[in-house]
């Protein structure tokens, strides 16, 4: 399963309609292999309720097309900051009707794809989003690459990264968007979906609705009471519906103990 990259348009209300018509066109025409990556997170005219948007859905590895008018240019440029401090793989890219506004960008060390002039005619504006649509995809899935070494997580709105080597299982709470994430140094609560973590790191075992493993750190499995020891000593217990999965993986060990 491959991850879906999420574009979001932040606009003024001068030009919602029209910019939400002309990232709709840009995400269509692409290819396909790249189209079917794609998927409009949705088009906003306040700022603070796209930064809620965020946080509520804990969105990571976003496409969000900003417009510097919204929020009146240095205060813009601050909007694309938090947006980076919420998703460290945030792509950014700025539309403007005051191209001079772009050098804000560059005065606050703020590293967006392309800054887009709304004053051009449409068919430009529509070519530099089509192809800075196609790069963001493209560097996101470099990133997506290089990630699976690291695992991202949130404590509130604060972003961290933890060894996916040193995971042991995520498993849920009796709390909604609260997961317990259990780790060969320790455990602790971290915010987030368990079917989104599963879909952005699919080298995670599911053994059951409510929980995620790392097969690597798995000690010993009891095929007769579903029982699962992790290299720290705790224990989970794996579902009829995942004996498939496990049966598997006690024949790939089976076939390369040395």
């Amino acid at each position: 399963m491959f991850m879906k990259y999420q574009v979001f348009v932040c606009a003024d209300p001068e030009f919602e309609a029209d910019m939400g018509n002309l990232v709709k066109l840009a995400i269509m025409i692409q290819d396909d292999q790249v189209h079917a990556k794609l998927q409009l997170g949705g088009i906003f005219i306040d700022p603070y309720a796209l930064l809620e948007h965020i946080i509520k859905e804990q969105c990571l590895y976003g496409i969000y097309i900003l417009a510097t008018d919204v929020l009146n240019g240095e205060r813009g440029i601050k909007l694309a900051q938090k947006i980076k401090t919420l998703d460290e793989q945030a792509k950014l890219i700025l539309s403007t009707t005051d191209i001079l506004q772009s050098y804000l960008v560059f005065e606050n060390n703020v590293r967006v794809l392309d800054c887009i002039d709304l004053k051009k005619d449409r068919d430009i504006i529509q070519s530099r989003l089509n192809n800075v649509i196609l790069q963001a995809v493209e560097q996101l899935e470099v990133a997506n690459r290089s990630k699976q070494t690291i695992f991202y997580y949130r404590r509130g709105t604060c972003l961290y990264t933890e060894n996916l080597d040193d995971i042991v299982c995520i498993k849920t709470t009796t709390y909604p968007r609260r997961l317990c994430l259990d780790t060969t140094e320790g455990s602790f609560e971290i915010s987030g979906s368990l079917q989104k973590i599963a879909q952005a790191y699919p080298s995670l075992l599911r053994i059951s609705r409510s929980c995620l493993v790392n097969e690597n750190n798995i000690y010993l499995i009891d095929i007769g009471t579903h029982k699962v020891v992790f290299v720290n000593g705790k224990v989970e217990y794996y579902s009829r519906r995942a004996s498939k999965v496990i049966k598997k993986l006690l024949q790939y060990r089976e076939n390369n103990r040395g």
